[in-house]
This record gives C-alpha cells, sequence and structure tokens, in this order.
C-alpha cells in the first residue's frame, strides 16, 4: 500500500491566514491515487457525510494529492544556521564599509 500526502484548503482563509488555518495536512495509505482521493473525499465510506463540508459548513475548495516518495523533508535547522552564518559575514561587511566611509572623510580620499 503506498502512502500519499493529502493537502486540503477551505474556502476562505480560515480564521487566521498567517498560521494556516483554513489548511489541513495528512498522510493517507491507499493503493492508488484514485483511492487516495476517495479516502480522503469519503473517510467514512461513501454511506456517510463527505469530509468536503467542514461542521461550520465552510467547504474544501482544494484538495492536493502528492506521492509520499515525492515529499522531501528540509533540515530547517541546517537552513537556519546557514542564514545565521550569511547575516553575519552581512553585518561584518557593513560594519566594515560604514569604516571605510569614515576613514575616507577624515582623510579625505
Amino acid at each position: 500500500m503506498a502512502k500519499w500526502l493529502v493537502c486540503q484548503k477551505q474556502k476562505g482563509e480560515g480564521c487566521d491566514y498567517t498560521i494556516g488555518c483554513g489548511m489541513r495536512y495528512d498522510v493517507v495509505e491507499a493503493e492508488s491515487l484514485d483511492a487516495a482521493i476517495e479516502q480522503t473525499i469519503w473517510p467514512e465510506g461513501r454511506d456517510e457525510c463527505s469530509a468536503l463540508m467542514y461542521g461550520d459548513g465552510e467547504a474544501i475548495i482544494e484538495i492536493l494529492v502528492v506521492p509520499w516518495q515525492e515529499v522531501r523533508m528540509v533540515n530547517v535547522a541546517k537552513r537556519l544556521v546557514e542564514i545565521e552564518e550569511r547575516e553575519a559575514v552581512m553585518q561584518e561587511a557593513e560594519a566594515e564599509y560604514v569604516e571605510y566611509l569614515r576613514l575616507k572623510e577624515k582623510f579625505g580620499c
């Protein structure tokens, strides 16, 4: 059985778009893409309510299904270290430039 990453987006932005309200992510195990979609829309089977409607009436307007083997995890900690190192280099360069401008003005070069 294959794994699928399922992303669902409701109509509108939810209560707070900055934190992803109105978005839901699940990992679904299914034999095929069609089965993953079916399981996403009808999690309790077709005899039950469709998952396309929340209890508050906000409809799901978009579903994205990605094969799990295509999903790539990002090493966020490593990226943050790279960003911090780059920012340190930029700050040092800026300080050197400010010093250069100060000396240029002082010595009139």
